[in-house]
């Protein structure tokens, strides 16, 4: 671990001179790559009473609310012998969906989260990531790469200390669903790969740099809308 470093919005930024001036209101992206529908997404800073930061997220078919709540220290703090950040997921579903799949879910998400956020920036602390998911995609990689996008969002947002900034991109064809999670600073940089089938070199690098174009317009995007929030703070 010795090796992660925090990372931050000014680092986010540094990559690029950014010198607009847009209400962030109006920061929506509207990209299709390839004519592919899971390409399609929209940003929308909204305001929920308590939370860190909270977005409407459209990434394709797939619609969210997510909300970060913390850190905030634990009423039973002194008991708690982790040194490290507690991370609750809750999700909500708009239709109803059985327990296992609810499940699933949830543990990706949660094992996604625990590889971005620096939590041990914040010891004996509670952080809840609340996710209602009121459009989804009827594959499981395309909608957990939509919910990692989103999130990540989210906790840029909320200035909690992050050890880098993951975009993620889902692929449904006829011959496989894969995902691809990728550290949009160092390309090399895998955080996650998941295919349901065994993928040729060529197959692999096909789909690799169809990630790459896609995440690299979303991180042009989010670049400024969080150039936008540090100046309006």
């Amino acid at each position: 671990m010795s090796n992660i470093k925090q990372f931050n919005l000014n680092e986010i930024l540094s990559s690029n001179n950014i010198n607009i001036d847009i209400p962030i209101q109006q920061l929506i992206s509207d990209i299709k790559i390839e004519n592919e529908t899971s390409s399609k997404f929209k940003i929308d800073e909204i305001e929920i009473s308590s939370a860190s930061s909270s977005i409407y997220f459209t990434q394709g078919e797939c619609k969210f609310l997510i909300a970060i709540f913390g850190p905030r220290e634990t009423k039973y703090r002194e008991k708690i012998k982790n040194e490290e950040a507690n991370i609750e997921i809750y999700t909500k579903f708009s239709i109803e969906t059985n327990k296992e799949y609810t499940t699933y879910i949830n543990s990706k998400i949660k094992k996604f989260v625990k590889k971005v956020i620096l939590t041990k920036s914040y010891p004996k602390c509670q952080i809840n990531i609340n996710i209602s998911i009121l459009k989804l995609y009827n594959n499981s990689n395309i909608l957990l790469s939509s919910i990692f996008n989103g999130i990540m969002i989210a906790l840029c947002l909320s200035g909690i200390d992050l050890k880098s900034m993951v975009l993620s991109k889902g692929f449904c064809d006829n011959k496989n669903s894969i995902l691809l999670s990728i550290d949009a600073n160092e390309n090399e940089n895998i955080l996650n790969f998941d295919s349901e089938n065994p993928l040729s070199i060529t197959e692999y690098e096909n789909y690799y740099n169809k990630t790459i174009l896609y995440i690299n317009e979303l991180y042009n995007n989010i670049k400024l809308i969080l150039y936008q929030k540090l100046k309006n703070n």
